[in-house]
């Protein structure tokens, strides 16, 4: 069994081998399973994904994210308009999102998005591109997904635990998918914070589905 200095290197390391944090200062604590991450990252989307590193190494039960964003010196103050128009430009340059269908706003650094899409990866995809904006302190995305013919919610399930099947994901026997509406719900429980992530994963990159509420636990 690794020890808590073991582990806690091993999340220090995995944080730097992350090309996403690029920027960051981050600081690990390890205490009782669980990582406590302070310092500063350069932007939303970095505050997310150093929470999801930490939990990926086994031994972490849980993380208390105590970052803080610190935008780049060269911006200390932008406003809104120029958050605005930078996420715009970002989402028109992404291939697969029509940007017809989607109104962004920015008030107080608070990102708001609304209108429609037709793939719940790319809702994701969306909110994770305007995170990744500078000055961007919040995304509340009110998107829906809504696509050109409704799916069964059983064909959806099959092709979601089909899906896991193929990738031999450990410890799918005490996994449960439910589909209501092209709404997956995930529950049960699995070994490791990195198969939540990799079952959430394949269920959201399912055709049909139009949300993924992930409540599984880890053992």
């Amino acid at each position: 069994m690794a020890t808590a200095d073991r582990i806690r290197e091993h999340i220090v390391r995995h944080l730097k081998w992350d090309n996403s944090l690029t920027g960051s200062r981050i600081n690990v604590d390890y205490v009782r399973r669980t990582a406590i991450l302070t310092g500063t990252v350069p932007n939303l989307m970095a505050h997310a994904m150093a929470q999801r590193d930490a939990l990926s190494i086994p031994g972490v039960d849980s993380v208390e994210n105590r970052l803080v964003v610190e935008y780049d010196h060269e911006h200390p103050n932008r406003n809104d308009k120029e958050v605005q128009s930078d996420i715009k430009s970002i989402l028109g340059c992404t291939a697969g999102i029509n940007t017809g269908k989607i109104e962004v706003s920015v008030m107080d650094g608070i990102v708001t998005l609304e209108g429609y899409t037709d793939a719940y990866w790319k809702k994701e995809r969306i909110t994770e591109l305007a995170a990744s904006v500078d000055g961007v302190l919040d995304v509340q995305n009110h998107i829906k997904v809504k696509s050109g013919e409704k799916t069964p919610d059983s064909s959806i399930r099959k092709d979601i635990i089909d899906a896991l099947d193929r990738m031999e994901v450990t410890g799918l026997d005490n996994v449960k998918v439910e589909v209501k509406d092209g709404v997956v719900k995930l529950t049960g429980s699995v070994p490791t914070w990195s198969t939540s992530f990799d079952i959430e994963d394949t269920a959201r990159y399912t055709s049909g589905v139009v949300d993924v509420k992930n409540r599984l636990s880890v053992d």
